[in-house]
């Protein structure tokens, strides 16, 4: 399945579900189990959903969402780093 993910037509908008999916865990919108609950769907992630994301996880989001220009998105992440001793927490 991750060569079908790496050589696929698809792999842009694969690789854009992974970040996207992974933004809504880092911004506490979905969890990981609502996440991969959608049957029929492949379900990709930009960090492994069973590590607490780090500060370098959430600039590496920020810069990947700069480049897709979605600046809203880069500013809730940075707002996350910004926040003094937050935790970030995984879904049940």
């Amino acid at each position: 399945m991750f060569d079908e993910f790496l050589l696929g037509e698809d792999f842009d908008d694969n690789f854009k579900k992974g970040i996207d999916n992974s933004y809504l865990i880092f911004t506490g919108q979905r969890t990981y189990p609502e996440i991969i609950s959608n049957e029929g769907e492949d379900h990709f992630f930009f960090f492994d959903p069973d590590i607490t994301p780090s500060k370098e996880d959430i600039w590496d989001l920020i810069y990947i969402y700069e480049e897709y220009e979605e600046y809203e998105k880069c500013s809730e992440l940075l707002n996350l780093i910004s926040r003094p001793k937050k935790k970030f927490t995984k879904g049940a």
